[in-house]
């Protein structure tokens, strides 16, 4: 055990010197998606509402170490993000506005909810959320998949270091998509558990989870379906009452949820908190698409008019989400084709491993996560923007650790699976690794689908040589 937590520590400390020198050599952390979940706690907690233009504008000013604005894009008035972020993220924003309440005086950075603090504050608790979600994946890999800590701890690693989540936790995490891993994260450990069943605070608890999810990024709701297959994988406990007390707790964090979201959109809206909004072309993804942002902005995306409009869930899209689309999951992240045959591998295990009372969770996971793919895969035809790899998928960070324990419960019996293991976990974090060297010197178009033959004939080069930019990488960072 002390080993064990002796390599998960390494894992983490590794991934926080990354996260920390990627801060620090950029003077700051927040940016691109990120200022859209950031900008409104800091309204509400100095201005008392959630109207930011003002906050966009202060960025707009500001210049990063090449001189570039900060906020590049048209300014809106809300963001089109749910609160979940920021009240994920909001005991980390606290601490930065105390450490610039304590410095202010001494002549350190204002305490003006925008300097630095308050940005290292926030990303470090995205961050935690990230770590919580590789903490959740090895005590699955443990329980749920019953493998030694010796493999759990590298399945750990595999997921840390060459999934979808890697660049979203050391390098982009002041984004949604670190604190959406670990908040489905935790609801999956919770559900796998079981107790929601017939324990009204458990029960609370895992819908606080889903809640929480939901709020961090809407499409984690579709994470509900493990809900619904409780029948099978979970025996009711006796006593309906009991069970539908539990229910009922479980439903009361998802009635909040929604009703936040409600008020966090009229904080931003004070004028118009009920009116449907248009949004205009043109708009910046943080500033929540034009116009004047809030929820409004996020519905109208969902109905943009077109061949390729926001949200077509007919035909299935989870071809494109996992092979054909612009940011194929399995292209980009080979290990989580592996993982997703892993999840079926434990589905038809004869004898899963699960708590008494628990049939085993992997065919209701493997359900959630097509689920997930068939979502993403109907988000603008699979194409999820600029983004370094499958962003919308980091989200199923639990289910393709849980995958890849199935996989390596099936290596680690001889001595020749645990080193085709290790070689290919080897392999699959060195060309995470070019990947995500490639995408920070602008090597990828910023909205075109990569060519397999360039995303993977390209791979070694990084590893050799130190490569230049391209000569268009300013047209390219600002598509980004």
């Amino acid at each position: 055990r002390p080993a064990a937590r002796r390599w998960l520590a390494a894992l983490f400390a590794g991934l926080a010197v990354v996260a920390a020198g990627h801060f620090a050599y950029l003077g700051f952390g927040v940016y691109g998606d990120g200022a859209g979940y950031f900008l409104p706690l800091r309204s509400l907690v100095f201005d008392g509402d959630a109207v930011i233009a003002d906050e966009y504008a202060t960025l707009a000013r500001r210049a990063d170490r090449r001189g570039r604005p900060r906020w590049p894009d048209p300014i809106t008035n809300a963001s089109k993000y749910p609160p979940g972020v920021a009240l994920a993220c909001a005991p980390g924003w606290f601490v930065g506005h105390a450490v610039a309440t304590l410095a202010a005086p001494l002549g350190g950075p204002a305490a003006d909810g925008l300097s630095w603090p308050y940005e290292a504050g926030w990303c470090a608790a995205a961050f935690a959320w990230g770590t919580l979600a590789l903490v959740l994946t090895y005590r699955l890999a443990r329980r749920a998949a019953g493998l030694p800590r010796g493999p759990a701890v590298l399945v750990t690693w595999a997921v840390g270091l060459a999934t979808p989540l890697t660049f979203y936790l050391a390098i982009e995490n002041s984004s949604s998509h670190a604190v959406s891993a670990g908040a489905v994260a935790l609801f999956v450990y919770l559900w796998w558990r079981g107790r929601w069943t017939a324990r009204p605070a458990a029960a609370l608890s895992a819908g606080a989870a889903l809640a929480l999810a939901t709020l961090v990024r809407p499409q984690n709701l579709t994470w509900g379906v493990l809900l619904l297959a409780a029948p099978w994988t979970h025996p009711l406990r006796p006593g309906l009452v009991r069970t539908a007390r539990a229910g009922a707790a479980g439903l009361l964090p998802l009635i909040a949820a929604a009703a936040l979201w409600w008020a966090f959109n009229a904080a931003g809206q004070p004028e118009a908190a009920a009116v449907t909004l248009p949004a205009t072309p043109g708009g910046g993804g943080g500033g929540g698409g034009g116009g004047n942002g809030g929820a409004a902005a996020y519905l109208a995306e969902v109905h943009r008019p077109g061949a390729r409009r926001g949200l077509d869930l007919w035909p299935p899209g989870v071809l494109r989400a996992a092979v054909t689309g612009r940011r194929a999951t399995f292209l980009w992240h080979p290990l989580t084709a592996v993982a997703t045959l892993g999840l079926v591998v434990l589905a038809c295990r004869r004898r899963p491993v699960a708590p008494p009372g628990v049939r085993g969770p992997a065919a209701a996971v493997l359900l959630g996560l097509l689920l997930q793919f068939w979502v993403v895969g109907s988000w603008n035809h699979g194409a999820q923007g600029a983004a370094m790899g499958s962003r919308l998928l980091v989200n199923a960070t639990a289910a393709f650790g849980l995958g890849l324990a199935g996989v390596a419960a099936a290596l680690t019996g001889t001595r020749t699976g645990r080193a085709l293991g290790v070689a290919g976990l080897g392999l699959a974090v060195a060309f995470n690794g070019s990947l995500i060297f490639r995408y920070a010197t602008d090597r990828f178009p910023a909205a075109l689908r990569v060519p397999p033959a360039v995303l993977y004939g390209d791979a070694v080069r990084p590893w050799r040589v130190w490569v230049k930019p391209d000569a268009n990488a300013d047209e390219t960072r600002r598509q980004k």
